[in-house]
């Protein structure tokens, strides 16, 4: 083989290496961002059930409240009033 073929071939396989890195790069960083898309998904998911159920006890404390006071306790409507929002 000619030292000109030689530096030939070592020029091609150095442009190919060039040329691949990044999308190889690209491609492995594209996986990973889509790994953690899923994963933030499902703790927002996670998130709104659990805010879900903490309104949900909230307002189940206020009615469990409300029920619990005297008739003319200025509170009670506070209570009730708060369970609302």
């Amino acid at each position: 083989m000619s030292p000109t073929k030689l530096r030939m071939g070592i020029m091609i396989a150095l442009l190919t290496v060039i040329v691949a890195a990044p999308v190889v790069i690209q491609h492995r960083v594209i996986r990973e961002l889509r790994e953690e898309n899923v994963s933030l998904r499902g703790q927002k998911q996670q998130s709104a059930q659990l805010a879900k159920e903490t309104q949900d006890l909230s307002n189940r404390l206020v009615q469990a409240s409300i029920s619990q006071s005297p008739p003319n306790d200025p509170s009670r409507e506070l209570l009730r009033l708060r369970g609302e929002v």
